[in-house]
């Protein structure tokens, strides 16, 4: 069954070891069959958490950025950085706040 993937590559420059391996998970999911959309964080306008907790009590962040824009696409997150795992997010959990912090 084919699935609809996002693949966000987090690099700030093209080329890097991250971009490529964006790129390779890219490929290798087209040619698996899914549906495949990818997104380069670079030139997107990402700020940092202020941790005024405002998402925990409000439910929303405060900071107006593209962040908001991708997690729409998104119904569950893999994050990899420096080729490695750091966070795995579905459902209530997949929030701007929980992506920041597995991307620092």
């Amino acid at each position: 069954m084919a699935k609809k993937v996002l693949i966000i590559s987090t690099s700030l420059r093209g080329g890097s070891n991250s971009d490529i391996l964006a790129k390779e998970c890219e490929k290798g999911a087209k040619e698996a069959g899914h549906e495949v959309e990818y997104i380069s964080l670079k030139g997107k306008d990402i700020k940092f958490c202020i941790g005024c907790l405002t998402c925990q009590t409000k439910g929303s962040c405060v900071l107006t950025d593209d962040v908001a824009e991708i997690t729409a696409l998104c119904d569950r997150a893999l994050i990899m950085k420096a080729g490695s795992m750091t966070g795995e997010f579905t459902g209530e959990d997949l929030t701007d706040d929980n992506l920041y912090k597995s991307t620092i």
